[in-house]
């Protein structure tokens, strides 16, 4: 960083004299060029600097494998005059880290503003810790711009000390609060479930409730399907396939090491359990694939969960059909006896039946806003005031919208009508704006798990994160513009059309190419 002081006319000129005397009789031309090339080189560094960070790579690979890769190949491609233009460009591990900084300061800056601009907004949230230890609170936001629905990484705060829901609350509203969003405008969240997030009175959807004046609440759609399993019987159901499919091979390996599990594998009703198991795991992790998508919307997430409560399995178990489970079936076909572990299945599956039903009623809060997702489909059935009912028969007795009801999605469909009809988009948006689930912020969890290793325990995970997983892109002109001259008390100032002399220009930016090569 170059001081004021350093900064005078006096003091770069004498610079140039005496460090760069070859180049102090060069014309304006050549100063405004070699100003232009730093300028190309910082874009470039900062370009490169965003793929590092977007592929999770180490702040040091950019020096180490990136920019010899570069000058390599230009070399062969375009000649060492190429080459060297490119060898000039900084990529040292310190110019990567405050380079992906102010990339992160500036993508959150556009979320920001995009947020408070938009009349609604939702959050989901989930804390975890990372591989450090470090109690971590990750939030996820959804909002209206430009007539669609975004979703963005909002923030990745580090949790003092206990994870309570005070705590969590505490950092929640204090980043919501200090970039200058309502809290009046939030219309959901979504959690896990987990004890600290939900509850009544003290919990982090209470608390949330009660500032927000907000009814809607949501929990992780996807998380839920997995607590349904009794927890002895939960579980990863690709290691329940590969433990099926090479039983024999673990068993021989088990009894070699003079394991008390290798009894286990002998016995034909445990290895019965474990093919049923892979199997409804199986069920289980392609029904949440199929709702953990963007284009998936709530509606559609009910209706998922809907159709697997009613095909459970039950009844076709109990008749001796095992199609559905293809490990289980293939026992079957071998002609296994599958003794007593039949029932043992039908039993598991209907308090799985019942677990369901606590978290996912048939008659939930969204049968009374089918309209939204079919407007033309008895809109008078709804429970909506008759003023704003009588908005909704004019709306959906128009043939013309029909069509184009179909082409467009919901959000996009509704957010269309907003200045025509505001208290049945409003409600609309209300209905579907708000997360199902919280896979973002899971496999968030993930990418910080494999960015932040032992070797980098000490890396700034929100800035990492939030260029690693945003879909805003940084405006890369900007952060360029900003790296240029500063104006101090003692630098250079600009006249009175905006800019700054051609000479002085011409010194500070000799200092700071100056300062550049040495430091970085």
């Amino acid at each position: 960083m170059l001081s004021n002081e350093a900064m005078k006319p006096s003091k770069l000129r004498r610079h140039l004299e005496t460090k760069h005397a070859h180049l102090k009789d060069k014309s304006d031309d050549f100063f405004i060029r070699r100003h232009n090339e730093l300028v190309t080189q910082t874009k470039a560094s900062c370009i490169l600097s965003h793929h590092i960070a977007k592929c999770q790579e180490p702040f040091t690979t950019g020096e180490k494998l990136v920019l010899p890769s570069i000058v390599s190949a230009c070399s062969e491609v375009l000649g060492p005059a190429a080459a060297a233009k490119v060898k000039e460009i900084l990529l040292s591990n310190d110019t990567v880290c405050r380079q992906l900084d102010d990339m992160a300061a500036d993508i959150e800056m556009q979320i920001t503003e995009k947020a408070k601009a938009s009349d609604w907004f939702a959050i989901q949230l989930d804390e975890s810790t990372d591989n450090s230890n470090l109690a971590m609170l990750l939030v996820y936001i959804t909002y209206v711009h430009e007539g669609q629905f975004h979703e963005d990484f909002l923030f990745c705060k580090e949790l003092p000390g206990t994870t309570t829901a005070e705590k969590i609350f505490q950092v929640l509203g204090g980043y919501i609060t200090g970039h200058g969003l309502l809290w009046s405008r939030c219309v959901g969240v979504c959690t896990d479930g987990a004890v600290a997030m939900t509850g009544r009175h003290n919990r982090v959807v209470a608390r949330v409730k009660a500032v927000s004046q907000s009814r809607q609440s949501r929990q992780c759609t996807a998380l839920s399907i997995e607590r349904c399993l009794p927890l002895n019987w939960s579980g990863s159901f690709v290691g329940y396939v590969r433990i099926f499919f090479f039983c024999a091979k673990i068993e021989v390996f088990l009894t070699n090491k003079q394991s008390s599990l290798a009894s286990h594998l002998q016995d034909q009703s445990w290895i019965i359990k474990v093919a049923y198991l892979s199997d409804i795991l199986n069920h289980f992790n392609t029904m949440n694939l199929s709702i953990q998508v963007r284009t998936c919307d709530i509606f559609q997430a009910n209706d998922k969960i809907m159709a697997f409560k009613k095909k459970l399995w039950t009844n076709r178990v109990n008749r001796g059909v095992f199609d559905m489970f293809g490990c289980l079936s293939s026992l079957a076909d071998e002609g296994v006896d599958l003794g007593e572990v039949p029932a043992v299945i039908a039993q598991h599956l209907t308090e799985t039946l019942h677990h369901f039903n606590l978290y996912f009623p048939s008659k939930s809060h969204l049968m009374e806003k089918q309209w939204v997702r079919d407007l033309f489909a008895n809109p008078e059935m709804s429970d909506l005031s008759p003023v704003v009912q009588d908005k909704l028969l004019e709306l959906s007795c128009d043939a013309g919208l029909q069509s184009r009801f179909g082409r467009l999605s919901l959000s996009e469909f509704w957010l269309s009508y907003y200045e025509e009809y505001p208290q049945l988009t409003e409600m609309a948006v209300k209905t579907i704006l708000p997360f199902h689930s919280t896979y973002l912020c899971e496999t968030t969890f993930s990418q910080l798990t494999s960015a932040k290793t032992k070797d980098r325990n000490r890396l700034n995970s929100e800035n990492t994160l939030r260029v690693a997983v945003s879909a805003c892109l940084p405006r890369f002109d900007q952060l360029v513009a900003r790296k240029q001259v500063v104006y101090g008390p003692a630098a250079p100032k600009p006249d009175m059309t905006g800019q700054i002399s051609l000479r002085n220009a011409a010194l500070v930016f000799h200092l700071y190419e100056f300062s550049c090569s040495c430091v970085l």
